[in-house]
């Protein structure tokens, strides 16, 4: 099992209602869409805001926590936003360290140290994750994925399995040596998940086969 799986909408979140906020946001700019050519685009703003509403929630951290909401069933969501591409999406960001485990990734890469390099940054999420779950009372996490494209806007959920962070491996440097491919987080077939030297943080990106998963539910 992976550390994010893809599962059903938590009962606490009204999908239903999802749909009615997002349409409202996104049917008086539809002219502009069309015009232009752009992919849909969701403000990470609103999709937190909604995300609160539809689960009689609470907002909580304003993008400085782990997760952005606490449903009315006391569990996380990470509310993401990103347009789906030819083959992927764009990114979203998991754990950042510039001071700690940033000071030594450099070395690691250097050293060609890929397995050392990606556990300073899965133990960063393992302590993050957790402290935020113990500190808020929180029986699960989850992030809700909202996925743009041209025409269309899905969301999928993954929940988290914080115990199998400490199984992830190493796939070794990307071809460049500018990153590193993390297994055992994602299925591979919907998504992949890499540490970044530059950035210095773990980023995850979704593919194009999440948009017809089992899961995945089109919202417009």
């Amino acid at each position: 099992m992976n550390v994010l799986i893809p599962v059903s909408m938590p009962s606490s979140l009204n999908y239903m209602r999802l749909g009615e906020y997002l349409n409202k946001y996104i049917i008086p700019r539809e002219e502009f869409y069309k015009e232009t050519g752009r992919p849909l685009y969701i403000e990470d703003e609103f999709s937190e805001w909604w995300t609160a509403k539809a689960s009689n929630g609470t907002q909580i951290g304003k993008g400085c926590e782990a997760t952005d909401v606490i449903t009315s069933h006391n569990e996380g969501i990470d509310a993401m936003c990103v347009v789906m591409n030819k083959q992927q999406s764009n990114e979203k960001s998991l754990i950042q360290n510039f001071k700690d485990s940033g000071n030594d990734l450099d070395s690691h890469f250097k050293n060609k140290n890929d397995t050392l390099a990606m556990k300073l940054f899965t133990d960063d999420l393992k302590i993050k994750l957790n402290t935020l779950k113990t500190n808020k009372n929180l029986t699960d996490l989850y992030i809700l994925a909202f996925i743009s494209t041209k025409t269309t806007v899905h969301v999928i959920c993954f929940k988290y399995n914080l115990d199998r962070i400490d199984n992830v491996t190493s796939d070794g440097f990307t071809k460049k040596g500018k990153s590193i491919d993390i297994g055992g987080f994602i299925d591979k077939s919907i998504g992949n998940v890499k540490l970044y030297k530059s950035k210095k943080r773990i980023e995850l990106r979704l593919k194009q086969s999440c948009l017809s998963h089992e899961y995945a539910i089109q919202l417009y």
